[in-house]
């Protein structure tokens, strides 16, 4: 047959569609006449077929959309009404993988009030074409607006699924390998992470603050039925995948790498493995590429003046161990010399100061700043001073009437206050940074705008230093800010 025929069969139809694409004729068929009563039979086929023949007639029409773009409209028509009022079969019953891919794609064209449980079925039942999975992944995620849905249709397919034997086992380590249900399992969810952080990666705004703690839902269900996995490349693979869609929710919404709720799911991973298992997985490029998110979200929260027990008990988690992460956590407090002195105690993990009015951290704080202001008002008067000095003493003393001595007196005492001024920041190791004039890449821990309504400059140039103080620890923090000007 060289174009659609009355009265054929689904399956010669399947065949001319097929030999019609190989020809690259299916979309000047497609503009025939028979082409609209092929639609008509596929309507009847999709209102009362078999149950295989409606998930075959859906197959084929997807395929037939896939193939001439401009078939899709009146497909869409015959997809309409009464012909998908009830749900189609599984996808496992078409022994095609392009079938099942082409049958997965109907969420393209439509939205029955059943689609997501279709979809969901299609994602986790998938044995071996990826290609089919990712089709069923990327219409489940659109289908229910979000990866949290998402994942709860999910969960509540892995709870029914039955994995069969990959393969007959062949040696004794290959079957006792296989013959575990949690390591068939393990790599069954890992392709299902696969496919779920491929649409991430793709579509960033699926994500919300509910996705680490149902992408931990999902995992526990996983193997609440068939145990935990014993194969370590199996639980590395399977952990790798979920620490990469964690990744992925950080990089769609940075208000999401501050929540620790985010990263629920870790706990669950951790439980996998034995704590040498773990030691040597906290050596993974993934398990190192989420310390040093964690570490970001700690510094982003710490520059702004927070902290959070529960984010670093994660990075603990993620590092193996408290000495890492406090390695991790040192490097915040080395970079940020304008950190609170209660941030960085708490970074570093050193007791943190009481908030009583006669503590050191409120009290010595508003001296520093007082004695820092005083520091940088005798800067400014110090330059007029010896101008005074040099340069109008001398011309007053031609006139004898004027009384000079009221002025030299004046500026004897401003002297002896700006060197007790300068032994008081000495004692205190207060000093300025910040060039007047120079151009810096502005920092709300170390300037302020002389105008606020400036904010957003990238480039500011320094009107006024800062001050600063040297801690015991070799840490700097800020004392008074520099203030600033667009450059």
């Amino acid at each position: 047959m060289s174009s659609f025929q009355p009265q054929a069969s689904l399956k010669d139809y399947s065949s001319l569609v097929t030999t019609l694409i190989k020809s690259k004729s299916l979309h000047r068929a497609s503009e025939s006449e028979r082409f609209g009563e092929f639609l008509r039979f596929a309507q009847t086929m999709l209102e009362s077929g078999s149950s295989l023949d409606r998930l075959e007639t859906v197959a084929l029409l997807g395929r037939i959309v896939a193939s001439a773009k401009s078939t899709k409209e009146r497909v869409v028509a015959t997809l309409a009404g009464r012909s998908l009022a009830e749900p189609l079969s599984p996808l496992r019953l078409l022994g095609d993988p392009d079938d099942r891919y082409y049958a997965a794609s109907l969420w393209r064209l439509a939205t029955p009030t059943w689609l997501s449980d279709f979809l969901g079925s299609g994602v986790v039942e998938e044995d071996t074409a990826e290609t089919a999975r990712q089709e069923c992944v990327d219409g489940l995620v659109a289908v229910t607006s979000s990866l949290g849905n998402a994942l709860d249709i999910l969960t509540g397919k892995l709870k029914l699924l039955i994995i069969q034997p990959e393969e007959p086992p062949r040696t004794e380590a290959h079957r006792k390998r296989r013959g575990v249900p949690g390591d068939a399992v393990a790599r069954r969810v890992r392709r299902i992470l696969a496919a779920l952080d491929s649409n991430a990666r793709s579509n960033r705004q699926i994500a919300d603050e509910t996705s680490g703690k149902r992408l931990r839902s999902f995992l526990w269900s996983a193997f609440a039925n068939v145990g935990l996995p014993r194969d370590f490349s199996a639980k590395r693979d399977l952990a790798q995948e979920v620490y990469s869609l964690i990744l992925q929710v950080v990089h769609s919404r940075y208000t999401l790498s501050l929540n620790a709720d985010t990263y629920a799911a870790i706990a669950t991973v951790r439980d996998w493995f034995s704590e040498t298992e773990w030691d040597q997985f906290s050596e993974n490029e993934k398990a190192v590429e989420m310390a040093y998110s964690l570490q970001s979200a700690l510094e982003l929260m710490a520059v702004s003046g927070r902290v959070d027990n529960d984010l670093f008990r994660v990075l603990v988690l993620v590092t193996a161990g408290l000495p890492k992460a406090r390695a991790l956590t040192q490097q915040i407090v080395n970079r940020n010399p304008g950190l609170s002195r209660d941030a960085a105690a708490w970074l570093t993990g050193q007791p943190i100061p009481r908030s009583t009015a006669l503590s050191s951290e409120s009290q010595m704080v508003k001296i520093e700043g007082a004695i820092g202001e005083a520091m940088l008002a005798n800067a400014e008067a110090s330059d007029y001073a010896r101008a005074v000095q040099g340069e109008l003493l001398p011309q007053m003393a031609i006139f004898h009437s004027l009384p000079s001595s009221l002025l030299t007196d004046f500026l004897n005492s401003f002297f002896r206050a700006e060197d007790a001024v300068r032994r008081m920041a000495e004692m205190r190791c207060l000093e300025t940074f910040g060039a007047p004039n120079a151009v810096e890449e502005f920092s709300p821990l170390k300037h302020e705008f002389v105008k606020p309504s400036a904010l957003g400059a990238k480039l500011v140039a320094v009107v006024r230093p800062g001050i600063s103080v040297h801690l015991e620890d070799g840490s700097q923090r800020i004392v008074v800010k520099a203030q600033v000007n667009p450059a």
